[in-house]
């Protein structure tokens, strides 16, 4: 029978040589665990300046819509559209900008929100680009129908001009031919008893002066 040595493989002596082990597996999960709250929160840093890059780009995005909607506004008025909706969303944009410019800290939540209103704004703007499309269009049939009015307004006044100019030529030749011919003017003197008489008269055989013409017929005359 052999013998075994006294506490070679006792439990004491086990727990002795686990020891060790134990402290590198804990040493290992302490350091797994130190570079997985290092990883995270790298990652949070990481992705916390990327919401704050997109929401500095919202920023700058808004400001270019507002500029372009400012354009349109005007131009659409100009055209003699309705402006009253894009009035109103150019005060949204207004607030939502000083919004952004107050918020410190940007999340996922507020950049999708962003993301979809930018997307809504640039859909409206197309859809005014495509009105103002047909206001122009509307506004060249005026402008050419108005230059045809314009044409014909100057045709007419000069007709009336003419008119009033043959009108005037008229009235003169009237005038003219309305003027009574006189003919056979006689001058007689006329004494006291009554006898005419033609030639050079003394005052004392003067009495009354006769003076007898023929008028031509005229018909334009009144």
């Amino acid at each position: 029978m052999v013998e075994k040595e006294p506490g070679k493989n006792s439990p004491a002596t086990q727990s002795k040589s686990n020891k060790p082990v134990l402290f590198i597996v804990l040493g290992v999960v302490a350091v797994l665990l130190a570079v997985k709250v290092f990883l995270d929160y790298r990652e949070k840093q990481e992705l916390q300046a990327f919401y704050q890059t997109e929401m500095e780009a919202a920023k700058l995005k808004l400001d270019e819509i507002n500029a372009e909607l400012t354009l349109k506004i005007y131009e659409i008025d100009s055209l003699g559209g309705d402006i009253a909706d894009l009035v109103v969303v150019q005060e949204q944009i207004s607030q939502e900008r000083d919004q952004l410019q107050r918020t410190r800290t940007a999340n996922r939540q507020l950049i999708g929100r962003l993301r979809r209103k930018t997307e809504g704004y640039e859909e409206l703007l197309r859809e005014k680009d495509k009105e103002i499309k047909k206001l122009r269009q509307v506004n060249e049939v005026l402008v050419s129908e108005n230059t045809g009015l314009k044409v014909d307004k100057n045709k007419l006044n000069q007709s009336i001009v003419k008119l009033n100019e043959d009108k005037d030529q008229l009235e003169e030749k009237v005038q003219v031919a309305s003027r009574l011919k006189v003919e056979d003017i006689q001058v007689l003197a006329i004494s006291r008893s009554g006898k005419e008489r033609t030639g050079i008269l003394k005052n004392r055989q003067l009495d009354k002066l006769k003076v007898s013409f023929k008028i031509s017929k005229n018909n334009v005359a009144p």
